[in-house]
Formats: C-alpha cells, sequence, structure tokens
C-alpha cells in the first residue's frame, strides 16, 4: 500500500482508491490471508482472530501509513480529523476483505469518497 500512496497519482481520490484496490486485491492473493478471509466468509471465526483480536499491528501499521500521508495531502487539516479518516479508511477496508460488497473498483472508490468526506464536509 505505501508503495501505491507514495508518491502516487497527483489526484487524492485517485491516489487512495488506488491504494485501497491494492489491498483488496493483495489479500486474496496472499494464502493466509486469504485463508483467513474464506473462512471468515463462510461462517468459521477459527481464523478470524489473527485479523481482529490480535490485529493491532496491522491496524496501527495502517492507520499510521494512511494518516500521514492525508497530512501531505491536507495539511490545513488538524490530526484529530485525519486521524478519523485514517481509522476509518483502514477498518472499512478490513470491513470490505471479510464482507465484500461488490467489485473491489467500486468498493475502492466508494471508500475513497466517504473517507474524504471527513476532510471536506461539504
Amino acid at each position: 500500500m505505501a508503495d501505491t500512496l507514495h508518491p502516487g497519482a497527483p489526484d487524492t481520490h485517485a491516489c487512495l482508491a488506488a491504494a485501497i484496490l491494492y489491498v483488496l486485491r493483495e489479500a486474496d492473493q496472499r494464502p493466509l490471508v486469504r485463508a483467513v478471509v474464506t473462512a471468515a466468509r463462510e461462517g468459521s471465526d477459527s481464523l478470524l482472530p489473527y485479523l481482529t483480536a490480535r490485529g493491532d499491528p496491522i491496524f496501527d501499521a495502517g492507520r499510521s501509513l494512511v494518516r500521514k500521508w492525508l497530512a501531505t495531502r491536507h495539511p490545513e487539516q488538524d490530526t484529530e480529523t485525519l486521524g478519523m479518516a485514517a481509522d476509518v479508511i483502514v477498518c472499512m477496508t478490513i470491513s470490505r476483505l471479510l464482507l465484500p460488497a461488490g467489485e473491489p473498483c467500486l468498493t475502492a472508490g466508494r471508500l475513497t469518497t466517504a473517507a474524504l468526506k471527513l476532510l471536506h464536509p461539504s
């Protein structure tokens, strides 16, 4: 994801959508992540704790990466708002890994639009 964000596309929406799409697609290519996601979708939560209850390093690293990137794109925003947007992006992306809502490209665009609304509410 970091490679997709930095230096990234000049358009913030396009860059963030590309990064989210990368995560959604990459998760399907990684055997361990795919096993966790597939088991969760099929009703088994035996592997889910590895992504959720023991997922602090994943969530923390994702939030930090996205928050820092957002700060470079939106330096006018306060730290709390940037943190909230980063949290929404990371949590919703992981949520959509477990509960897909359509094509990954469409999902990435929708998550991006929703998160960026926090930075530009009007």
